[in-house]
């Protein structure tokens, strides 16, 4: 993500605190924590909009950063409220009031799971006010460290039946996301089958690294898997991929190889994240095969296994894809927050109905 700048209307000024983070594996470093100080001026609206620049940030741990605001407005403001989006933050902002030219001190906790895949993170709050604005929007930019992770926890891979009858390789490539604090020499790659499953005959597996030039896309290199389909039994198998470095403890992504279907979704785990503070949302991609047409297709209902309904709308792209919007309010899916849920997609096309199974990570 290209690093944004901040609205013409909100800025920040940033004092650099250095703390020294160790990890389990004896990896140092040193990291830089900003004080951010939020210059209240330019309103527009009623509002002010500072977005802030921090970090890096540890994954699996929380970071408090000194949050000061700067009344360079006509007048004074009073702080009421804390508006949150996301459990991942805290604040705590004194409900007071700043006069002209005067200063107010709060914090901010930023705080980020120690699976997390992304490199980088937005935060964001909202404060109530009275007298010359009614509200700050704060969003909080963070680049996360100490992360090392294969892109997905699962991944399906469809396979036509025609080629797993005619013996050519399957060349599986797992994308590996790392921060650059990362090191990762002296790897070691393994795949096997999983749960003790009958699998393909895996012929090779190794770690492949980016050039530098392919650094900033996020990802730092692949696992390629090769494997005989011929071997493939089932209409569906597992394996089991790990990497394991001297920074890190193992990682560990699951395979599954299926034989393609009329009808699919990819992909097969959707992040639903908050779009606004009443719902969350999530997008994915219906991709049509065996002659069916994408702009018959019709969206019959989409239903989590364990009970509970999730809205959707679907909206053709061509003939062979078509755009899944999934939404749900906050107040019907706070039971199943910071969890993984299996949902079933049922579509129909031309008097045939399809179910398609999918995972949904409800994360906000």
């Amino acid at each position: 993500m290209p690093n944004a700048q901040c609205p013409p209307y909100g800025r920040f000024v940033g004092l650099f605190i250095i703390l020294v983070s160790c990890s389990r594996f004896g990896f140092c470093q040193e990291i830089e924590v900003k004080q951010a100080i939020v210059n209240l001026s330019n309103s527009s609206f009623s509002t002010v909009h500072a977005s802030i620049e921090v970090g890096p940030i540890d994954r699996g741990k929380k970071t408090t950063i000194p949050l000061q605001f700067e009344n360079n407005l006509d007048g004074e403001v009073n702080f009421k409220e804390v508006i949150l989006q996301c459990v991942c933050t805290a604040a705590r902002i004194p409900s007071d009031t700043i006069k002209v030219g005067e200063k107010l001190v709060g914090e901010i906790d930023l705080s980020v799971s120690k699976n997390e895949k992304s490199l980088q993170k937005v935060f964001s709050l909202e404060v109530k006010a009275t007298g010359s604005v009614d509200r700050i929007l704060i969003d909080v930019k963070a680049k996360i460290s100490r992360v090392i992770a294969f892109s997905q926890e699962l991944y399906s891979i469809p396979v036509d039946e025609e080629r797993l009858k005619a013996g050519k390789l399957l060349t599986l490539r797992l994308p590996v996301i790392a921060s650059v604090d990362m090191s990762l020499k002296e790897l070691s790659v393994s795949a096997s089958a999983d749960l003790n499953g009958k699998v393909a005959e895996i012929t090779d597996v190794h770690f492949i690294p980016n050039s530098d030039d392919d650094a900033g896309k996020g990802y730092r290199g692949f696992v390629e898997v090769k494997l005989d389909p011929r071997t493939i039994e089932s209409s569906s198998t597992y394996l089991k991929v790990e990497l394991k470095g001297e920074q890190f403890g193992t990682q560990v992504a699951r395979v599954e190889i299926k034989k393609k279907q009329p009808v699919a979704i990819v992909p097969e785990t959707l992040f639903f994240s908050s779009t606004d503070l009443e719902n969350v949302q999530a997008f994915a991609i219906v991709r049509t095969d065996n002659g069916l047409n994408a702009k018959e297709l019709r969206l019959v209902s989409v239903n989590l296994i364990d009970g509970g309904v999730v809205d959707g709308v679907l909206t053709a792209s061509s003939s062979k894809v078509s755009r899944l919007e999934l939404t749900c309010t906050k107040e019907r899916a706070s039971q199943w927050k910071q969890t993984v849920k299996d949902i079933e997609v049922l579509l129909e096309c031309e008097g045939e109905r399809y179910s398609v199974l999918i995972k949904g990570r409800f994360q906000w």
